[in-house]
């Protein structure tokens, strides 16, 4: 499995307040570990579309494409929320 990254998704996190960015590179850390960590509530969302929390207020997507995972999107819950 890899996780890989776009462009839309280093646009979004650039964005992000430094404290979700550092939580971020906590979950991220912890997801690599240990994908269904209660704490990550990670979920298949779509077809092909997975989320994991990054806070209580965040969230990133990722689409799966055979066992990579390529993350496209980060944001807050209320934006995660617009995008359904």
């Amino acid at each position: 499995m890899k996780s890989l990254t776009t462009t839309d998704f280093w646009k979004s996190y650039a964005a992000l307040p430094p404290e979700i960015k550092k939580q971020t590179k906590k979950a991220y850390q912890l997801w690599q570990n240990n994908q269904y960590h209660p704490s990550l509530h990670f979920k298949k969302v779509g077809k092909n579309l997975w989320l994991v929390r990054i806070t209580q207020d965040y969230r990133a997507l990722a689409l799966k494409k055979g066992e990579d995972y390529y993350w496209f999107w980060i944001g807050s819950q209320d934006d995660y929320d617009a995008l359904l």
